[in-house]
């Protein structure tokens, strides 16, 4: 029973044994009661990471959806923003300090990427196209089987100039013919020469690229090998030394300046690698080669119909169309792989005839690639 009363000004009140006995556990197990530990720096930050893939991979999702119940081509404003508000969050978990890991927004993004693009071909809009494959011992009707597309499912275009390969990992650019660095028809040399001008220059004069950039990308990708290095001092680097190739710059210069971009949000692009074959088959060829620009090549050498590349990176190609609304394929494309033979020359790979090597003086086509590794 509670009784009321007056003391010192104030309201008493006065509580009867059990009220007393039950207000002392709750309070004993409040003070008792061991507190919620308090997250670390490190903690912190990874959840803020956590939180902030989650959210691009939702986000990324939301906008395919959108195109996909419209029956449209994803807005790639909408990516744009997904990309921007992620690198922001990155920038945000990092800004206190504390974090295991820094700088890991590329890798960070590269699997949400991945992740997205794996969703969006396990759940396509459209069936799978039927192919029909005769049986073995009758030829004269065919018996109709469901195939999927080995490019149906596997390459996704993600509506921001860029293609991911679910396989790999690897996402790649776009060409277009709108005349800008995605211009499928522009082509570039791998190094140019020290001091010589178009049509005098005998071959012997040192490989070179234009500027420190361009020779610093170089030797990140590649290690420094023949063609990294710059002009001395007071000398200058042709770029496009050999008469008739007409090379734009080197493929390490147009790289920087692709990178300067930061195109569809990333800063990270490079120039693919070449086995120069199939590894393991050619006994000349290293085991671990990696064979990135033959992966997106399909058929047999020759293919016959070149460019033979999965359809996604050969569509609307029209004069004038940018990578956003269109996707160009050039008949052949440059690598950043050395001939180990000779590493005056490159590996190029082309559509229809697989396979070979070239000088590096040579104009050929490229396409960046990023992730893999």
């Amino acid at each position: 029973m509670v009784r009321r009363g007056l003391w010192n000004r104030g309201i008493l009140m006065r509580l009867d044994g059990a009220t007393i006995g039950f207000m002392a556990l709750v309070l004993w197990g409040f003070f008792d009661s061991p507190a919620a530990a308090i997250p670390t720096p490190g903690q912190k930050c990874a959840a803020a990471k956590q939180k902030a893939a989650g959210n691009k991979a939702a986000q990324k999702l939301s906008c395919y959806a959108n195109a996909t119940r419209k029956g449209v081509t994803v807005d790639s404003a909408c990516i744009a923003r997904a990309e921007a508000q992620f690198t922001k969050a990155l920038a945000r978990a990092e800004a206190p300090g504390g974090c295991v890991i820094t700088g890991d927004a590329s890798a960070i993004e590269a699997m949400v990427d991945s992740f997205v693009a794996a969703v969006m071909a396990a759940i396509p809009a459209v069936a799978p196209t039927p192919t029909v494959t005769p049986t073995a011992t009758d030829t004269s009707t065919a018996t109709p089987t469901l195939t999927p597309s080995p490019t149906a499912t596997r390459f996704v275009d993600n509506g921001d100039g860029t293609i991911t390969d679910t396989n790999t990992g690897l996402m790649w650019e776009k060409k277009d013919a709108a005349g800008g660095l995605h211009e499928v028809t522009t082509r570039y040399t791998w190094a140019g020469l020290c001091g010589c001008a178009t049509g005098s220059c005998t071959g012997y004069e040192a490989y070179c690229q234009p500027n420190e950039l361009a020779a610093n990308a170089c030797v990140s990708q590649t290690g420094g090998v023949w063609g990294c290095d710059q002009c001395g001092t007071g000398t200058t680097c042709n770029v496009s030394p050999e008469p008739g190739e007409s090379g734009a710059t080197t493929i390490w210069d147009w790289l920087v300046q692709l990178n300067a971009t930061n195109f569809a949000g990333h800063g990270d692009w490079r120039i693919p690698f070449s086995a120069g074959g199939l590894p393991g088959v050619n006994t000349t060829i290293p085991a671990n080669a990696p064979a990135e620009l033959e992966s997106i090549r399909v058929g047999l050498v020759p293919c016959g119909s070149p460019p033979c590349v999965p359809a996604v990176f050969n569509t609307g190609c029209t004069l004038g169309c940018s990578v956003t609304g269109c996707s160009c394929a050039s008949s052949d494309d440059l690598s950043a792989s050395s001939y180990w033979q000779n590493t005056e020359q490159a590996w190029y790979l082309s559509f229809n005839d697989g396979v070979g090597h070239t000088s590096k003086l040579y104009a050929w086509s490229v396409r960046a690639v990023r992730g893999g590794l």
